[in-house]
C-alpha cells in the first residue's frame, strides 16, 4: 500500500494552518540603484504591503465559504464553486369571485377566478452558505436515500452560516413517500420557510427522479 506524503512525514490531516505559502519572495534593487535610499524604501515598503496581502490571504481562508460575507462571499461561490446567489420567490394565489371580493363586470356573475402574485424573499450571507453546504458538502456520500435526505435537510435548518455540524438526530425532519413522491413535514419557522421556497424554485440540488412537497406544520 502505497502512504501519502503527510503520513509519511508525521504531518496532520487536514492541515492545522495554512498550507499555502507562508512568506513572499522579497523584490531587491539591482546592483546600481543599492545606493539610492528612496529606491532602497520603496522596495522595503513593497515587501511589506505584499507580505501583509499574503498574510491576509492566508487568513482569511478564501474556500471556505461559511466564514465569507457580503461580496466576498458572492465572488467565491460563483467563481470557485460556480454557484451564484440564487433568487427565491414567493407566490401566492388568491380567488375572486365571491361576493365583494372583486369590482361589478369584472368577471362573469359566479365565476372564479385565480389570481396570482410573486414576491422575491430576500436571499441573507446565511441563506447563501446553507444552500452552498448543500451543493459542496460530501460527507454523506452520493447514495440517495431517506436517510441521506434527511440529514442534508436537518444540516440545512440548523446549520447557520452553512456550518457543518449536525445533531446525533434528525427527529426534527419527517419524510414519508407515495411512489416517487416524498413528502418532508417541518415545524414552521422562517428557515423552514425559506427551504420551502428553495425547494420549490429549484436551487437545491435534489434527484430529479423524484418530486419533493414541503409541508410545514
Amino acid at each position: 500500500m502505497v502512504m501519502s506524503g503527510a503520513v509519511q512525514n508525521g504531518t496532520p490531516f487536514p492541515p492545522i494552518g495554512p498550507a499555502t505559502v507562508q512568506r513572499i519572495i522579497p523584490s531587491y534593487l539591482y546592483e546600481q540603484f543599492q545606493d539610492d535610499d528612496y529606491c532602497q524604501t520603496f522596495v522595503a515598503a513593497f515587501n511589506v504591503m505584499s507580505q501583509e496581502w499574503l498574510d491576509w490571504v492566508n487568513q482569511i481562508n478564501l474556500p471556505v465559504w461559511s466564514s465569507l460575507t457580503g461580496a466576498l462571499l458572492d465572488w467565491i461561490g460563483a467563481g470557485l464553486y460556480g454557484y451564484p446567489r440564487p433568487t427565491l420567490s414567493f407566490t401566492n394565489t388568491i380567488f375572486i369571485g365571491g361576493y365583494s371580493s372583486t369590482a361589478y363586470n369584472t368577471i362573469a356573475y359566479n365565476q372564479a377566478k385565480p389570481i396570482s402574485s410573486s414576491t422575491l424573499v430576500p436571499v441573507t450571507d446565511d441563506v447563501y452558505q446553507r444552500c452552498l453546504t448543500w451543493h459542496l458538502y460530501k460527507g454523506d456520500g452520493f447514495q440517495f436515500s431517506t436517510k441521506w435526505l434527511k440529514k442534508r435537510v436537518h444540516r440545512f435548518l440548523n446549520g447557520a452560516n452553512g456550518f457543518l455540524g449536525v445533531n446525533g438526530n434528525t427527529y426534527d425532519v419527517s419524510i414519508s413517500w407515495s411512489g416517487s413522491t416524498a413528502t418532508i413535514t417541518l415545524a414552521t419557522s422562517p428557515i423552514s420557510q425559506i427551504f420551502q421556497y428553495a425547494v420549490t424554485d429549484g436551487v437545491l440540488a435534489l434527484p430529479f427522479q423524484y418530486s419533493f412537497t414541503i409541508v410545514l406544520t
